[in-house]
């Protein structure tokens, strides 16, 4: 049996669809109600509402289902609203994780593979591009400090008690179930403004992003959960970079008739291309949807309403 933290979000529902896919036994455990991200799987899924930062919570539901292994994603995850509310951001992100790993440990749990963020990096002129996983965080967020310590965390945990913690830092995702704007909105906000308005305004047309299609990223967790053998503890995770002015010319291609009025500037916060080839190497992973192919999926979900 596979737990899944944070099942019910964005990036888990994909993660539990893909793990159901593939023959896994999963139980999500989230504190919000059951989504309709998950339908289609409702029905081969295990559902447990519980808080990351109640401890006895989490070992209840690893003991009364069996579990072997956590994809762990519960997160306070909006950046700008961690910088107005530190306390809470902490008592989320670091303690909640501290908690989930001290149930792995008296659980006996096989591996935690779970998600850090390309937020850990500081700013771009820090590095050189494709930044590699050894380079030094430098995070310049709340959000990307919580991330940077908790990978020390797992390291303390990994080192001092043999508990085999896999860290991943996807970059910039989107795609189906992303329904948050968030701090990268327009991750979001320009394809839902196709598809309603028929017009988009899109603001840092010269920012680069690294565009991460959501099953891409989900895909990325499941390799590392069933691996037989991983040697590292931190991955990158990336998908296709490109400038938000690239991005909505692909859009424009791909819906012609709508009105995209891109507006330039913009800085880039971290590093905009990482360095994949461990998680190559190890995951075997490789992203699948370029930003044509992913887009395209992206648009179609949403016209569907399941996005």
């Amino acid at each position: 049996m596979i737990l899944v933290t944070g099942g019910n979000g964005f990036l888990g529902s994909q993660i539990a669809k893909q793990l159901v896919a593939r023959g896994e036994k999963v139980v999500i455990f989230d504190n919000a109600p059951l989504s309709s991200r998950l339908e289609g799987i409702k029905e081969k899924i295990n559902y447990s509402r519980g808080d990351i930062v109640d401890l006895e919570s989490i070992i209840d539901v690893i003991k009364e289902h069996k579990v072997r292994k956590i994809i762990h994603l519960a997160y306070f995850r909006d950046i700008a609203l961690q910088e107005k509310y530190p306390t809470r951001a902490v008592k989320v992100n670091c303690t909640g994780f501290n908690n989930l790993l001290e149930a792995a440990r008296l659980c006996d749990i096989e591996r935690v593979v779970w998600a850090s963020s390309v937020a850990v990096y500081g700013a771009p002129e820090l590095y050189r591009e494709p930044v590699g996983e050894d380079q030094l965080p430098a995070p310049t967020t709340l959000y990307g400090a919580c991330k940077f310590f908790d990978e020390y965390l797992a390291r303390q945990f990994r080192k001092t008690y043999g508990l085999e913690t896999v860290a991943l830092r996807p970059t910039v995702i989107y795609g189906e179930g992303r329904w948050y704007s968030g701090y990268s909105n327009v991750a979001r906000d320009m394809f839902y403004d196709v598809v309603t308005a028929r017009k988009a305004v899109v603001y840092e047309g010269n920012k680069r992003l690294d565009w991460l299609n959501v099953e891409d990223a989900a895909r990325a967790f499941v390799l590392a959960i069933q691996a037989k053998e991983i040697k590292s503890d931190v991955f990158n995770l990336g998908g296709e970079v490109a400038t938000v002015a690239a991005a909505a010319a692909v859009l424009k291609e791909l819906v012609p008739d709508v009105t995209i009025e891109v507006v330039g500037g913009g800085k880039e916060t971290w590093p905009a291309a990482l360095d994949i080839t461990r998680a190559r190497e190890e995951l075997g992973y490789q992203p699948q949807y370029g930003l044509r192919e992913g887009f395209a999926r992206y648009l179609e979900a949403i016209r569907q309403g399941v996005a």
